[in-house]
């Protein structure tokens, strides 16, 4: 991956903001850095990256029962309709 400081100054964004990017991506297993080597993409465990994928559908699906239930759409509407869209 490149510097901080060279993604910084090719992005016109600041070091800090660079910095906690990459310390987030390392927080999330992403990347892995070695000091005085640089930042380097992680092989992903296929287990991970599902979990991952599968946390931001049940976000969705959450919010798609909170806004179902504002319109008191019933329970059996919402999954019709998930159904036609699982299906399209």
């Amino acid at each position: 991956m490149p510097s901080i400081r060279k993604l910084s100054k090719d992005l016109g964004i600041s070091i800090i903001t660079i910095k906690r990017a990459y310390d987030d991506l390392e927080k999330e297993g992403y990347i892995s850095t070695v000091p005085g080597k640089g930042s380097y993409i992680t092989a992903q465990n296929n287990e991970m990256v599902k979990e991952n994928q599968v946390k931001i559908v049940e976000d969705k699906l959450f919010e798609a029962v909170i806004a179902a239930k504002s319109i008191k759409l019933s329970r059996g509407e919402l999954i019709d309709m998930l159904l036609v869209l699982y299906e399209a």
